[in-house]
């Protein structure tokens, strides 16, 4: 198992050029905008190709025995032992058969993940006013580098809130000084931008999400973004996604490690 230089990518890029799920992430990490560790199973004639981040990205072939040992081995040696929860994304029919075999000592099971296809007219047909609908003593405001500092997910997820500035972007409510809600991107790459949302637990259902959902999904159109909803069971995501303006609800099967911390 070969690990690429940055400046190697192109080799594995043919395995994700068509992939129908999980562009942003993957591209953001090719384009160079995120670091990572990217893989082949041979420099001169790949048939294979890995991503580690933040979770892991695999597409290719799965009947390389040498390959498939060199990263069962990596990931249990490096990356699990690091990492409460690890997804595995593939793109191949077969891959979750292998990986079940691979890492069925590590507990690996099987997640629903839904994506939904983001429909601008829908969106703006039901949200054309939506500063209207701004209750009195709140406002949305971009995200800049101070409000960055107080938020969770421009470090976590970009590693600096200048790499986040740079390359992603986000609203929040704010009341009183206090940020209430927020919409950002957890990844951007292929000209796409995959959303991040969240409110604070006391100021739920008052329509704030939405709120900042819309200011994310107007900065999209304007930029010629085009906006990624995807969750893991949850209801209140979904119904959110749908109101938005997102539709074309579908399911993919994603691998899932979880190793409760302390386990080694």
């Amino acid at each position: 198992m070969d690990e690429l230089a940055a400046i190697e990518y192109e080799r594995v890029r043919p395995f994700f050029q068509y992939i129908a799920y999980h562009r942003p992430a993957v591209f953001m990490v090719l384009d160079g905008i995120l670091p990572a560790r990217v893989f082949v199973d041979s420099r001169e004639q790949p048939s294979v190709g890995l991503i580690v981040s933040d979770n892991c990205y695999l597409a290719g072939s799965m009947v390389n025995a040498t390959f498939n040992t060199a990263f069962r081995s990596m990931l249990r040696i490096e990356v699990i032992p690091q990492k409460e929860h690890l997804f595995i994304f593939t793109f191949n029919e077969g891959w979750l058969d292998v990986l079940e075999e691979l890492f069925g000592d590590n507990g690996i099971k099987r997640l629903i993940r839904t994506s939904f296809d983001f429909d601008p007219l829908r969106f703006r047909e039901r949200h054309a006013g939506w500063r209207e609908r701004m209750p009195a003593g709140y406002l949305v405001q971009r995200i800049d580098a101070q409000i960055a500092a107080r938020v969770s997910g421009p470090v976590e997820i970009w590693g600096s809130i200048e790499r986040f500035l740079a390359h992603g972007f986000g609203f929040c409510v704010i009341r009183d000084g206090r940020i209430v809600s927020n919409c950002q991107t957890v990844a951007v790459g292929d000209r796409r931008a995959e959303i991040g949302i969240g409110t604070g637990e006391a100021y739920r259902r008052q329509g704030l999400a939405t709120l900042a959902g819309c200011a994310y999904l107007e900065h999209c159109l304007a930029n010629d973004l085009q906006p990624e909803w995807q969750c893991y069971y949850n209801v209140a995501s979904e119904l959110l996604a749908e109101k938005l303006g997102f539709a074309n609800k579908r399911e993919m099967q994603v691998a899932y490690i979880h190793t409760p911390r302390g386990v080694q």
